[in-house]
């Protein structure tokens, strides 16, 4: 008897870890997993689609056009799940978005303009969300959902004050989230002092924080009983986004998530369930 494959959606996969992410499961996996490649931009995504095709022939990968930020893009994807496969087992959210002087070779006094800060929120912060709430009733009873964020995302990162409320998890609600994301655009919109900030001053780093505040506070409300939430940080990694300086290469920076994928039980881990988690080991959010 043939064994019926389990589905894999992978947000952001036309490159970086995304595309590796993609092989290592073709590669390592393909008995066990199809998957289905996203992009926002169709000829980029389908030449990504075309390159994996040729390298996997005899695997099960489909390609779809995702661009989390818009509404009716999303729509389509979860259109096109329903009709072709009614459920899918795993949600990857990898699509993320940094400009790379945010992070990285910050200029002297630097803030980020109002523009950065929503345009990185945008997608790392509210597309994500929005992509994770519109997959979760097409997740299959024991499925998975891997949010890929960030060591910068550590409350850590944060002021003192910050840090007291990110902790605080009465009454954190999407709402609550959205709220945290305008107070960091009223930081964006005048020079301040850093005696006087609220949040640091990068735009990548609080996105990825309140991702994580929302997976560690919102995320058990949010998915089934046997399903399972996890946050993972890939380390720096040489992508386009990581730069060439990046110390690991994508095969090791995806190694957290393919375990996750191919070797942690369907259904769910109270050990690892909405936990930050590098190297296979939970850290400090």
């Amino acid at each position: 008897m043939q064994q019926i494959k389990r589905v894999v959606l992978i947000t952001g996969s036309n490159k970086g870890l995304g595309f590796g992410l993609v092989e290592d499961i073709l590669s390592k996996s393909s008995q066990q997993f199809r998957v289905i490649m996203t992009a926002r931009d169709q000829q980029r995504g389908e030449q990504a689609f075309q390159k994996i095709k040729a390298k996997y022939p005899e695997e099960e990968v489909d390609f779809h056009l995702l661009d989390i930020e818009d509404d009716q893009s999303r729509e389509s994807i979860v259109k096109y799940i329903s009709e072709k496969y009614g459920k899918i087992d795993i949600l990857v959210n990898n699509a993320a978005y940094l400009l790379t002087h945010d992070l990285f070779s910050q200029p002297e006094g630097y803030q980020p303009s109002v523009e950065t800060a929503k345009k990185t929120f945008s997608i790392n912060l509210f597309g994500t969300i929005q992509m994770t709430q519109e997959i979760v009733p097409f997740l299959t009873d024991d499925g998975k959902i891997l949010q890929i964020s960030s060591r910068a995302g550590q409350i850590s990162r944060q002021p003192q004050q910050t840090q007291q409320l990110l902790n605080n998890t009465e009454a954190f609600t999407v709402q609550k989230i959205t709220e945290l994301a305008e107070d960091f655009y009223k930081q964006c919109e005048n020079k301040i002092q850093p005696k006087d900030q609220r949040w640091s001053f990068s735009a990548y780093e609080v996105s990825k924080c309140l991702l994580n505040a929302f997976i560690r506070h919102v995320g058990l409300s949010l998915i089934k009983q046997n399903q399972s939430m996890y946050s993972i940080t890939p380390g720096w990694v040489k992508t386009d986004m990581g730069t060439s300086n990046a110390p690991r290469t994508v095969e090791e920076g995806n190694d957290t998530s393919y375990y996750l994928i191919s070797s942690v039980p369907f259904g769910r881990n109270d050990q690892l369930n909405c936990k930050f988690i590098a190297d296979r080991n939970v850290i400090d959010w």
